[in-house]
């Protein structure tokens, strides 16, 4: 009889982590741009830029990155908008993640990260303000799209109205100045974590089953 019940079990996880595949692949071609084929891959400069925006095909995180520079005094944002699929309704995400670097200046201050803004117009937008880091080094980011961490653009923004119709947008400006400033590279929608759930309830299992025989 124990042995059935262990081939029983077997069974179940088995078919929990199959509900977990399903769950997974039922939401194709998520958003995610790596900048590894050569291309910028639909992300574009908003105007008024104060800068350059390269593509740089090696030394990213790793593979090809995006790489600004600051080349106008008291100019625009150095902000780039992303293609169609990082438009739109994106309540239905958790999140966004990517990952960036801070170009190291000659006067070796501890520099802001990269602005995350959630674009809906010239006066509807919600912004995350980057965290001070360290220089020179790749940094893996992520914010979930939770009200409590985006600044509104005034205070009649509402975070839902934006959400539910905006673009993401980076501000790659990262100091008050001239010269490089940074650079991004895998930048992806995170689906909601429920999705994982059933994969998640497997491994409690197995390991409380663990303890347990």
């Amino acid at each position: 009889m124990k042995s059935h019940g262990n081939k029983t079990w077997v069974v179940g996880c088995v078919v929990a982590f199959a509900v977990c595949a399903v769950s997974v692949s039922a939401v194709p071609n998520l958003p995610f741009s790596d900048f590894d084929d050569g291309s910028t891959q639909g992300w574009t400069a908003v105007e008024p830029f104060g800068g350059t925006l390269s593509l740089v095909t090696t030394g990213g995180n790793p593979g090809g990155w995006l790489y600004a520079t600051d080349t106008v005094s008291g100019g625009g944002w150095l902000q780039i908008a992303g293609p169609p699929e990082f438009s739109g309704d994106l309540s239905v995400y958790d999140g966004v993640s990517w990952d960036e670097i801070a170009v190291p200046q000659p006067s070796g201050i501890q520099t802001l990260s990269i602005t995350v803004v959630l674009q809906k117009s010239s006066s509807e937008r919600l912004l995350y303000y980057g965290e001070i880091g360290p220089v020179g080094v790749w940094h893996s980011r992520y914010v979930p799209f939770d009200p409590e961490l985006w600044v509104p653009s005034t205070p009649s923004v509402s975070f839902e109205d934006v959400i539910h119709d905006c673009t993401l947008t980076f501000n790659m400006d990262c100091w008050a100045g001239l010269g490089p400033e940074s650079g991004i590279d895998n930048i992806r929608l995170v689906p909601e974590p429920s999705m994982g759930l059933p994969g998640l309830a497997v491994l409690v299992l197995v390991a409380r089953r663990r303890r347990m025989g």
